[in-house]
């Protein structure tokens, strides 16, 4: 919190994006629950992992502290390439998800990759 802070203080910026491959949740959460706790104003985004973890309330908590963007790893919207993955998540689960990022009014972007072995059209 205090480094957030000093760059504040230092540069004027508020925006902040937190570049891990897939941020944990729990860091996000405990993060968001600082800068509300402290009464930090800034813009935050980082980059996610699609997981149950993202609940309505979470991501409201998540809204709340100033988080506006997500961006995910999906790779490909079908339940057999995600099984095939090890992803972890269904296509269903992610939507769910990315819902409830909307409906707290944080935008979403999803990483999507095509050409993965016995994908087809």
């Amino acid at each position: 919190m205090a480094r957030i802070q000093a760059l504040v203080a230092e540069t004027g910026q508020t925006g902040f994006h937190f570049v891990d491959e897939a941020a944990p949740p729990k860091a996000l959460f405990a993060l968001a629950e600082k800068l509300i706790a402290q009464d930090i104003v800034i813009t935050w985004s980082a980059n996610i992992r699609f997981e149950k973890t993202f609940t309505a309330e979470k991501c409201q908590l998540l809204a709340d502290s100033g988080y506006i963007a997500i961006s995910g790893g999906l790779e490909v919207a079908s339940d057999r390439l995600l099984k095939l993955m090890k992803k972890g998540v269904s296509v269903a689960q992610v939507a769910k998800i990315t819902q409830s990022f909307t409906r707290a009014g944080i935008l979403v972007h999803a990483y999507l990759m095509y050409g993965f072995p016995s994908q087809t059209e």
